[in-house]
């Protein structure tokens, strides 16, 4: 495919495809900037993505080149490959699989700390920065990342500078198969230069039929639309826990946060120093997790936190769960079926504290 371009009355002239000098110029470029990656086009819903770390070391595994991250908590796996690198064939395949299988044994602890030796800031600092809504919930975030890690949920992408016709075959018969969790795609960056002017033309190859639960956009859950899912995905047992859990939570909460995403879910918020803090969120799944970190940065009273941090400990599934800065302990309900009371004390004894500070 040739692009000619003119400036204004000029003549018309044909930019040249000037490629990549290697595999980490490639990688930088899309790290740079994630957005390159045209969601519209995956055949999956998913929000653009924001935040990219580069060399993500996974102990047992390798490093993957990119981990890029949308505002909703969603993950893409990028591999970088050019079209001279003959891994592109099939190698890769199992490299990019590989890296994914090992993402889905981290919490988000061990990430966030990745993150941190990689590029910076935490996490959620990282996409505070770029993401432009004001409303946008940080714990939310951080609890999609961590639900995202323990169910596997990503999207993988392999960049390359020039299509392969047995990778795309390949890819086209495994859409074809469907994956519960994952989407895996090609993405072709065409490189092309023009005196100061880069020109790059993304195509995706790939796209299948989205898989069931791919982890999504942005749309915002109402309470009605939040128990029409618990219906749909949750045994009759959870079902009776989440509306026991949506009735503390409007009794007790200072705001109800409703969350966005394919999965619906809520986020039980106190005010702590004039701040909504999530205290937990609960997803229509039947999956919870603890903003124990959330309440260990918005106080400013160790005793308080450390009361707390007793108080969740009490209950045998948290018992021996580690309680550092970036921590979400989680569970599932039916692990907590016999301790809702001792998870609603713990709340009401951190808003109690709050209360009288």
């Amino acid at each position: 495919m040739k692009i000619v371009i003119r400036k204004g009355k000029e003549p018309w002239k044909v930019v040249e495809s000037t490629g990549y000098n290697n595999e980490s110029h490639l990688q930088a470029l899309m790290a740079e900037d994630p957005t390159l990656v045209p969601v519209t086009d995956l055949g999956v819903s998913v929000s653009p993505f924001l935040v990219a770390v580069r060399e993500v070391t996974l102990r047992g595994s390798g490093s993957l080149d990119i981990l890029a991250f949308n505002e909703s908590g969603g993950m893409a796996v990028m591999e970088c490959k050019l079209a001279d690198n003959p891994e592109i064939r099939r190698k890769v395949i199992g490299q990019i699989v590989e890296y994914a299988a090992f993402l889905n044994k981290l919490d988000y602890e061990e990430l966030d700390e990745i993150a941190l030796r990689r590029a910076g800031p935490h996490l959620h600092k990282l996409m505070e920065a770029k993401v432009a809504d004001p409303e946008w919930d940080s714990a939310a975030f951080q609890a999609a990342v961590e639900r995202n890690l323990s169910q596997g949920r990503f999207t993988l992408i392999i960049v390359v500078d020039r299509m392969d016709d047995t990778l795309g075959i390949t890819l086209e018969y495994l859409n074809t198969c469907g994956f519960r969790n994952i989407s895996l795609h090609a993405l072709e960056m065409s490189h092309l230069s023009d005196n100061e002017m880069e020109i790059l033309i993304p195509q995706v190859h790939g796209a299948g039929a989205p898989p069931v639960s791919t982890e999504s956009a942005t749309r915002t859950w109402t309470e009605d639309d939040f128990l029409r899912q618990v219906a749909e995905k949750a045994a009759p047992a959870v079902q009776e826990q989440v509306r026991q859990l949506l009735s503390f939570s409007k009794e007790q909460a200072d705001r109800i946060s409703w969350g966005k995403g394919k999965t619906g879910s809520l986020s039980f918020q106190v005010l702590i120093q004039g701040k909504p803090t999530t205290v937990f969120s609960l997803f229509a799944d039947g999956y919870l997790l603890v903003g124990y970190a959330n309440v260990l940065r918005a106080a400013n009273d160790p005793k308080l936190v450390e009361s707390f941090r007793d108080s969740l400990a009490r209950i045998p599934k948290f018992k021996n769960a580690s309680f550092k800065e970036n921590k979400f302990p989680g569970c599932r309900l039916p692990e907590i079926q016999n301790d809702m009371a001792l998870l609603m004390d713990a709340v009401v004894g951190l808003k109690k504290s709050v209360g009288g500070q």
